[in-house]
């Protein structure tokens, strides 16, 4: 019916109109082809929350950190009670959970964990499905709004600053760890080749079929990771900080060293990458 009518120029779309004029220039026939709502991108959105938990649920490594999730919604549950604005009603549960991704998005959450809470809302407590539909269209103007932007390279000199305050991150920058990665490190993913740490690497993005790691030659980082290793179990976490804890403090220590620029916990990553290939101009060997 849609394809009929285009050709026939029954349609009050302009570009339509112009679609049918080309089909007669060019003696084209015009055929509408039929997708089914799993296999089309545009109905993502509506099914994405409600998949994503389905996939928890039979434990599927790739719909994400169940952790990191559950965390989430812990997240809009503390900030709840911190301020004072536990819902009691349907209404209330929207504006409150409306509130709290406020709240993040001003305290430099990424948008993945905005989403993430909401996932695990509607996965803890099914009832709250379909009952927050203002906090996902404002989440969906969080995402047009700040669109994906990468992160600065930080360099040697700075990140020098930085460890003389935070030595947990030249850690980061000598053996180029992802966030996530750097979070999940226990002590029993660390052992040594003499006066050199070794990072033995799971659930990582490039490791996910085998281990990956990597090798600390930095002294200072050395040091500082033997000390804090000493009183610690097999199976202890290296930080004793969140990543909810850790985010805040590198943004203080930005705004204290006024730092200009677009920086995350990713740039020591990509700083530290950047630096090993200018300094051996040896893209293999960074690699």
């Amino acid at each position: 019916m849609i394809a009929a009518a285009v050709a026939k120029g029954r349609s009050s779309s302009h570009s339509l109109l112009r679609l049918s004029s080309l089909c007669v220039a060019g003696g084209l026939q015009l055929a509408n082809g039929y997708v089914g709502t799993h296999d089309n991108p545009a109905d993502l959105p509506s099914r994405w929350a409600k998949g994503r938990v389905i996939r928890l649920k039979k434990g599927d490594k790739n719909a994400g950190d169940k952790g990191q999730i559950q965390q989430a919604a812990m997240s809009a549950l503390r900030f709840w009670k911190n301020s004072g604005t536990m819902p009691s009603t349907w209404d209330e549960f929207d504006v409150a959970t409306g509130q709290w991704l406020e709240n993040i998005a001003a305290e430099g959450y990424p948008k993945g964990y905005a989403s993430d809470g909401l996932a695990a809302l509607q996965h803890y407590v099914p009832e709250v499905a379909g009952k927050v539909r203002h906090s996902w269209r404002l989440l969906k103007s969080w995402q047009k709004m700040e669109p994906p932007v990468r992160v600065l390279p930080i360099s040697p000199l700075m990140a020098v600053a930085i460890v003389e305050l935070a030595p947990t991150f030249l850690l980061s920058f000598d053996t180029f760890l992802r966030p996530g990665e750097l979070y999940r490190l226990t002590k029993q993913d660390i052992t040594w080749a003499g006066s050199l740490a070794v990072l033995s690497l799971k659930k990582t993005k490039s490791g996910q079929r085998r281990n990956d790691g990597g090798i600390c030659h930095s002294r200072t980082a050395n040091i500082w990771l033997w000390k804090a290793l000493q009183h610690k179990k097999p199976q202890d976490l290296l930080l004793d900080e969140t990543p909810s804890q850790l985010r805040p403090l590198f943004f203080h220590l930005l705004e204290h060293l006024e730092v200009p620029g677009h920086f995350s916990l990713y740039s020591f990553r990509r700083g530290g990458a950047t630096w090993h290939f200018l300094s051996q101009d040896n893209i293999e060997q960074t690699l």
